[in-house]
């Protein structure tokens, strides 16, 4: 059996943690509320799949610190995923797997065709991402990718899902109110390369974009989006600045 090294030490991998990470990613995403729009995806096709009443509610909180984009928050009351579809979800080439769970698509989501949308969103615009998923209030479970970590070779295996809690700073400023299920997605130090370098660019523009890719289901009622920003006043306490809605934006 060939393997990646030789004697001398030398890596004969085709590709490097490092050229692998840049390449994931590398995106077409145009810009940060394109790829904010790749989680609502998730969101609302697992609802429309896994949810009696086929509506959810979706809060993305951003958060400045020191008048720059520091942290986004995505999170839902939609299906939510138990600890093994969760961690499907965060290796890539998993979408096709993950559809053929039949035993539970909870959470599936979008994923893309490839299993890229939620990998690929995500680190394109931050450098580490966690996401929280529950099917009970009483446990939730948690795994994450970390930029520097993958580009490193540190990790190599999507983390095992942990029971824990969302972070309590983060969970107090989280309006939605707590479902039985739902996912909850946090992008951490947030890219230079993101569009928007505050949170008045990002939800100014968002807004605008989610209103029309999401106007017939806002009008229908079968989603609520809501955008919040925050300032970080010292280490996990937080200010919020503007709270609003979005409308329907019909381009006709």
């Amino acid at each position: 059996m060939a393997t990646n090294k030789n004697g001398n030490g030398d890596d004969y991998s085709i590709f490097s943690p490092e050229f692998s990470t840049n390449s994931l990613s590398a995106t077409g995403f145009k810009s940060t509320h394109y790829a904010i729009a790749e989680l609502i995806d998730n969101s609302v096709q697992s609802a429309l799949e896994d949810k009696e009443n086929q509506k959810c509610n979706i809060e993305v909180i951003a958060i400045d610190k020191d008048q720059k984009l520091s942290k986004i928050i995505v999170v839902d009351d939609a299906g939510g995923m138990d600890k093994n579809v969760l961690r499907y979800s965060l290796g890539v080439g998993k979408g096709k797997h993950i559809v053929k769970k039949k035993n539970n698509r909870k959470g599936k989501g979008k994923t893309s065709k490839f299993g890229l949308g939620l990998k690929q969103a995500s680190l394109a615009q931050c450098k580490r991402f966690e996401v929280y998923s529950w099917q009970n209030q009483n446990e939730i479970y948690m795994s994450y990718l970390d930029k520097g970590l993958m580009e490193t070779g540190q990790l190599k295996l999507v983390p095992e899902p942990i029971k824990t809690n969302i972070p309590e700073e983060i969970d107090k400023i989280i309006k939605l109110k707590k479902s039985k299920s739902g996912t909850c997605v946090i992008w951490y130090d947030i890219s230079e390369k993101a569009t928007w370098r505050t949170s008045f660019g990002l939800f100014k523009n968002a807004e605008i974009e989610l209103g029309r890719m999401y106007r017939y289901f806002i009008d229908d009622k079968n989603v609520n989006i809501t955008l919040t920003a925050h300032d970080e006043i010292s280490k996990g306490v937080y200010k919020e600045k503007s709270s609003k809605a979005v409308r329907k934006n019909d381009p006709l």
